[in-house]
């Protein structure tokens, strides 16, 4: 979150693939008005109960999307100020099409915040070793 920064503006974001919600909870406590969408019915109505348990039932929302046919949900088209889509891609066989549906919700100049695992990662400190744990890492 310390690449989200707080705001007044209420922009609207995006929580692509929200899982149970965590940043989607997060960036409507830093001002944001987030969405969070996910496939998930049961991770979503724990989104919605969490929401509602901190008080961010105003600031957040979660629907159900097939994040795989995002390009269908027209009423997302270009509205969003950010998207933030983390730890997800990897699941997805066309994550072209991904990308290119996240493009066409941001507005123009929105920013997209996304991070993906790499098991090839070679950490140059200790400290970014991270759940990547190879015996080449063993020594560090």
């Amino acid at each position: 979150m310390k690449y989200l920064p707080k705001t007044r503006q209420n922009e609207l974001l995006i929580d692509v693939g929200c899982g149970s919600g965590a940043f989607t909870l997060a960036s409507g406590a830093r001002g944001y008005d987030s969405t969070g969408i996910s496939w998930d019915k049961r991770n979503q109505e724990e989104a919605q109960t969490s929401a509602k348990y901190s008080g961010l039932q105003q600031k957040t929302k979660f629907e159900i999307v097939d994040i795989r046919k995002l390009d269908i949900h027209r009423k997302f088209e270009n509205i969003f100020y950010i998207c933030i889509n983390f730890e997800n891609i990897e699941y997805i066989l066309d994550d072209r099409k991904l990308m290119k549906d996240i493009f066409d919700i941001l507005k123009p100049g929105g920013l997209l915040l996304f991070t993906t695992p790499f098991v090839f990662f070679s950490p140059f400190q200790k400290a970014m070793r991270g759940h990547f744990h190879t015996k080449k890492m063993a020594g560090m």
